[in-house]
């Protein structure tokens, strides 16, 4: 499928209500895509079909072709309709409409079909000619079935064939001039194995892994989209394959930690300069209210800076002073189609119920500028939290003990804000899960240094356990 510039869209037309319809959704598209329309109707010889005890004495074929001549011209001004400035030409073409259309599509940008057809296109019923043309035509196939709907998605389906990459090109293309969302919807069946109910009764066995085949035919939706990226010259392009199950803390904390593995561990093959993320001032907001939901501290309602290292590469967020709808029509204005992640609008994420109803009932409420405040507030509590932090970086190395204790007489002098942090810390060099070590694991660790009766050890996450035995917190 080649860009084939200045080629038009071409729409067939025999009369029929839905001929009509197809020639208005073509000059729209003739509109949107600038360039010309042209109008093709198929001219059949009267006798093709006709019984030979039917045949007339004098065949009025003058008679008919003025019929589709005009039939041409009533579809012309319907075009013209939508668009004055449109450019516009029709032509009645001798033969059937498969072929004439077929021949049509090989000079065309784009091919435009109603759904159902009287007179020379009696035979465009989905399912017969409008499928051979669509299997067919050398270009694309719009089938004009009612009014295509102005804030729907642009939908693909892949199969991880050459074909399906340039359908993934088109869709894009499609979606970025329309500013729709793209939805690339790749399906598969499990396999049907062998019957062996005689010899097995109701226990069917089965000769694959379904959650081996669910990963290959996810690699299968990713490589289309990649394969798209590739050829519009991206590079390097590469398909990460990422596991949630069995990590610690919730899904999306677990999802967030594979992820960021995964940016790593590629920013570390291509020796990248650091791994940029797009969180805007919205997710900034958003994140400030699930921390207060949450009863966080300071170091939650910090919010996500704009710059932290993991393993050696910086993962740098520069849109946290930008509003969302700023960047979206900065991709408009771009001609950049962004992808929406459907998590984000699942109602089953906390994050997603922020997004959807709690943030934008607190903007009814108290006005759009409750955004703006929420990541400001995160911005004055980062400032404190790093001080804090600081300090308490400093204090640990004076409160350890031989081995890897800490010092219960020197964690008792320090203030409550450092002593939290330097436990904090510690906590997670015994190797507990950063997403999943939360305040109470903190707090009862405090409780070891200043509310000490003798009780038991402290459970961390990932199996660890601190102890207090003889002035010391021992793992």
């Amino acid at each position: 499928m080649t860009d084939r510039t200045g080629a038009p869209v071409v729409v067939g037309v025999d009369g029929s209500p839905s001929a009509l319809d197809a020639v208005r959704l073509a000059a729209r598209e003739a509109v949107l895509r600038h360039r010309p329309l042209r109008v093709v109707n198929a001219f059949l010889w009267p006798l093709v079909g006709t019984p030979l005890g039917m045949v007339a004495p004098i065949l009025p074929d003058v008679e008919l072709r003025q019929e589709a001549e005009k039939l041409v011209e009533e579809a012309v001004d319907e075009a013209r309709k939508i668009d004055a400035e449109l450019a516009v030409t029709g032509a009645v073409v001798d033969g059937g409409p498969v072929a004439v259309l077929l021949r049509e599509s090989r000079d065309a940008a784009l091919l435009v079909l109603g759904h159902r057809g009287l007179g020379g296109f009696a035979e465009l019923l989905v399912g017969s000619a409008a499928v051979q043309l669509s299997a067919r035509a050398d270009c694309p196939v719009l089938v004009a079935r009612s009014e295509a709907r102005a804030d729907g998605p642009v939908v693909v389906g892949v199969d991880g064939s050459a074909l399906s990459d340039e359908a993934v090109g088109f869709a894009f293309a499609e979606a970025a001039a329309r500013g729709a969302e793209l939805v690339v919807v790749h399906t598969w069946l499990y396999p049907q194995p062998v019957t062996y109910r005689e010899a097995f009764g109701d226990v069917v066995p089965l000769g694959y892994d379904p959650q081996e085949l669910r990963a290959d035919e996810q690699r299968v939706l990713a490589e289309a989209v990649a394969g798209w990226a590739r050829a519009a010259g991206l590079d390097p392009v590469e398909v990460l394959a990422v596991r949630v199950d069995g990590r610690p803390g919730g899904p999306e904390a677990a999802a967030r930690e594979a992820r960021y593995e995964a940016l790593v561990a590629a920013a570390h093959r291509y020796d990248a300069a650091g791994v940029l993320l797009g969180h805007t001032r919205d997710d900034q907001a958003e994140t400030v209210l699930l921390a207060l939901a949450r009863g966080a501290g300071p170091r939650g309602l910090s919010g996500m800076p704009e710059r932290r290292d993991l393993d050696g590469v910086p993962l740098l967020r520069p849109f946290l002073d930008v509003a969302r709808a700023d960047t979206r029509a900065a991709c408009a204005a771009l001609g950049l189609d962004p992808w929406a992640d459907p998590h984000n609008a699942d109602p089953a994420y906390a994050r997603a119920r922020v997004r959807s109803d709690a943030l934008p009932a607190l903007v009814d409420a108290l006005g759009p500028g409750v955004v703006a405040n929420l990541a400001r507030t995160a911005g004055l509590l980062a400032a404190d939290n790093a001080a804090l932090a600081a300090l308490a970086d400093a204090a640990l190395p004076d409160v350890r003990t031989e081995g890897s204790g800490l010092s219960v007489a020197g964690l008792a002098e320090l203030p409550a804000a450092v002593r939290t942090r330097v436990l904090h810390a510690w906590a997670r060099e015994l190797g507990a899960a950063p997403a999943a070590l939360s305040h109470s694991h903190v707090a009862a660790l405090d409780a070891l240094v200043t509310a000490w009766r003798g009780q038991g050890p402290v459970h961390l996450p990932g199996g660890h356990q601190v102890r207090r035995h003889a002035g010391h917190l021992l793992p």
